[in-house]
C-alpha cells in the first residue's frame, strides 16, 4: 500500500503514540492543515490540554527539523475536520491518501467516500496509531463495546412431570402449524445431557430425559413454538412433541447435517476455513441478541458445521427468552462474574453473552485452543477465567506460562489488531466487546 498523500489531523497530533510511530515511520512527508495549528492556539490560549498540546509541538517541531513537515492552506473553512474532507474530495481523484486520526465521526465521514458512485475517487486509508506505534484501522480500534451488567438472580423451576417418556419403537404425536403426525420412534444416535435426539426425515426429534421435564422447560417450549421464531441457521421449534397420555416430552426442529464445532476444532483447519466459520456464527447470534434471545450455553458441541462451512445454532430448548433463563452451562464458558454461580437460577444481560463468544472466536482461529489454558499452573481453567489470568502478549512474546507447541505461532500469525483486541477481551472485565466489533475484525482478517 503506496500512498501519496499522508496526512495527520489535530487530535493525532496530540496522541503520544504517534511519536513511537514517527519514530519507526520512513514515510517522506507529512501533511498538516493550517486549521490544525489554528485548533492548536485556540487550545493555547484557552489553557485546555496543556500536556497533550506539548506531545504535538514536540511532533511538529521533529517532522519540521526533518524537512518532513508540509503545512497545507485551506481558505474553505476554520475546522481542521471540515478541510480535510474537502480535501478528499477535491483531491483523491488525484492521489492516494492516508489521514491518521483518532476522532471516530471524521473516520466514519471519510469512510462514506469509499461508497460514493458519481466519482472516481481514489482510495482514502483512515488509520489511528495504537499503544505500540503501530497504525489500525479507526474505527476497528475503538470497537463497539458494552459496559458489563450483573445478572438478575430469579427462582427457577425444579417441578417436575412425571410421565412415561418415550424410547425406540414408542409412538409419540407431533404437533406443528403444518400438520399433525404419528410417528413411531427410530432408534436414537445422538445424547446429550439434557435429552435423546431422534431422526425421522428431515426432522430432529429431542425428547428429554425424565429428570429435565419441568414444568417451565415444557411452558417454554410453548412460548418457543408460540412465537414462531423463525432465523436462519438456528435450528427454532418447528413442532411439539406429545406421549401417548398426551402429556409434552420434547419438540423437533429442522435436521442439519453436520459435525459439532467441537469436532471441527480437534483437526487443524486453515484461516480461511476458520474465518467463514467464525463469521457465520457471530453473524447468527447476532440475530438472536437483536430479538432479544440469548443463546446461553454457548459451546462449540451445540453448534454443527457442514462441509461448506455454513452453521446450525442447536438445543434452542436452552435459550433464555423472555423471562425464562437458560438453565445450563459449562464451566470453561463462564464469565467471571458467574463463576462458581448455578446460570440456571439467573436472567443473563447480553454483555454476559460476549465473554463467552470471544473465548468461542479464539478457540475458533486458534485451532481450540481456550485462551486461558496454560503450562505449570496450578490455578484450575475456572480459577483463571475469573482472575482474568491471561498469557498471550500482544507484541508476540512467549510468556513463562504461554501454552508450548504452536500455540504461540498461532497466535503470532494473527493481525496485532486481532491480538491487541484479544487481549483486552481477556484481561479487563469492565467492557466487553459484541459480535458486531468482531465481525468487523473479521472482515480484514
Amino acid at each position: 500500500m503506496v500512498q501519496n498523500i499522508v496526512v495527520i489531523d489535530t487530535c493525532a497530533l496530540m496522541n503520544k503514540n504517534t511519536l513511537k510511530f514517527l519514530s519507526k515511520s520512513n514515510i517522506p512527508q507529512f501533511y498538516v492543515f493550517e486549521e490544525s495549528f489554528q485548533e492548536l492556539k485556540k487550545l493555547q490560549k484557552k489553557g485546555k490540554n496543556l500536556e497533550k498540546l506539548k506531545i504535538a509541538s514536540k511532533i511538529l517541531d521533529s517532522l519540521n527539523k526533518k524537512n518532513k513537515l508540509v503545512r497545507v492552506n485551506s481558505s474553505a473553512t476554520t475546522h481542521a475536520d471540515a478541510a480535510i474532507l474537502s480535501r478528499v474530495h477535491d483531491g483523491a481523484t488525484k492521489k492516494d491518501m492516508l489521514i491518521i486520526t483518532d476522532d471516530k465521526n471524521l473516520a466514519r465521514d471519510l469512510l462514506k467516500t469509499k461508497t460514493c458512485k458519481s466519482v472516481n475517487y481514489r482510495d482514502v486509508y483512515i488509520k489511528k496509531v495504537d499503544e505500540f506505534g503501530d497504525l489500525i484501522d479507526t474505527l476497528a480500534y475503538f470497537g463497539k463495546q458494552k459496559s458489563v451488567k450483573e445478572g438478575v438472580k430469579v427462582e427457577g423451576s425444579k417441578t417436575l412431570i412425571k410421565t412415561y417418556i418415550p424410547e425406540k419403537n414408542d409412538k409419540i404425536k407431533l404437533m406443528s402449524k403444518e400438520q399433525d403426525m404419528d410417528i413411531v420412534l427410530p432408534e436414537s444416535l445422538v445424547q446429550g445431557g439434557e435429552g435423546k435426539i431422534y431422526f425421522y426425515g428431515d426432522l430432529a426429534i429431542k425428547i428429554f430425559h425424565a429428570n429435565k421435564l419441568t414444568q417451565e422447560r415444557v411452558e417454554k417450549l410453548k412460548l418457543l413454538s408460540d412465537k414462531n421464531i423463525t432465523i436462519p441457521n438456528v435450528a427454532t421449534v418447528n413442532g411439539i412433541v406429545f406421549n401417548e397420555t398426551n402429556d409434552i416430552v420434547g419438540y423437533s426442529m429442522k435436521k442439519f447435517e453436520g459435525k459439532t464445532l467441537e469436532a471441527v476444532l480437534l483437526k487443524s483447519i486453515d484461516r480461511n476455513k476458520a474465518k467463514e466459520i467464525a463469521k457465520n456464527i457471530l453473524t447468527t447470534i447476532n440475530k438472536l441478541h437483536k430479538k432479544n434471545i440469548l443463546m446461553g450455553d454457548i459451546n462449540p458441541n451445540n453448534i454443527l458445521v457442514d462441509d461448506k462451512n455454513q452453521i446450525c445454532l442447536i438445543d434452542v430448548d436452552s435459550y433464555q427468552i423472555d423471562n425464562y433463563p437458560c438453565y445450563v452451562f459449562k464451566e470453561e464458558f463462564l464469565p467471571p462474574e458467574f463463576s462458581g454461580e448455578n446460570m440456571g437460577t439467573y436472567m443473563r444481560d447480553v454483555s454476559n453473552e460476549y465473554f463467552p463468544i470471544s473465548i468461542l472466536l479464539f478457540k475458533i482461529l486458534m485451532n481450540g485452543k481456550h485462551p486461558y489454558d496454560q503450562r505449570q499452573s496450578e490455578k484450575t481453567l475456572s480459577e483463571r477465567i475469573k482472575t482474568l489470568n491471561f498469557k498471550y502478549s500482544v507484541d508476540g512474546k512467549e510468556l513463562e506460562n504461554t501454552p508450548k507447541g504452536i500455540w504461540n505461532t498461532l497466535w503470532n500469525e494473527l493481525p496485532e489488531y486481532m491480538r491487541l483486541h484479544f487481549y483486552k477481551a481477556f484481561t479487563q472485565n469492565e467492557k466487553r466487546y459484541t459480535c458486531e466489533f468482531w465481525l468487523k475484525l473479521l472482515k480484514n482478517l
